[in-house]
């Protein structure tokens, strides 16, 4: 991972292609079986900027899934998420 990496952007842009594709990313509290490899591929990107000690990209994109209402919770061994 570079530095300066700009989660926000990516995740703009994450959005953008959703969009192509016809997914959405809105606030919901349904299941989307569509939007859950973006969300997986979210969280192993936050592991690997966790491991980096790049906490405030890591934190951003906790956030940022938060808003989408999927909430992250960290255990030893891994990240679990679930739909607010």
């Amino acid at each position: 991972i570079q530095e300066g990496l700009n989660v926000e952007k990516g995740i703009n842009l994450l959005k953008e292609l959703g969009s192509i594709l016809g997914l959405t990313f809105e606030n919901t509290k349904e299941e989307n079986r569509e939007v859950t490899p973006f969300i997986e591929l979210l969280i192993e990107l936050r592991k690997t900027m966790r491991s980096k000690k790049y906490f405030e990209e890591a934190d951003l994109i906790r956030d940022k899934l938060k808003e989408l209402s999927v909430q992250l919770e960290d255990t030893t061994d891994s990240t679990k998420w679930k739909y607010l």
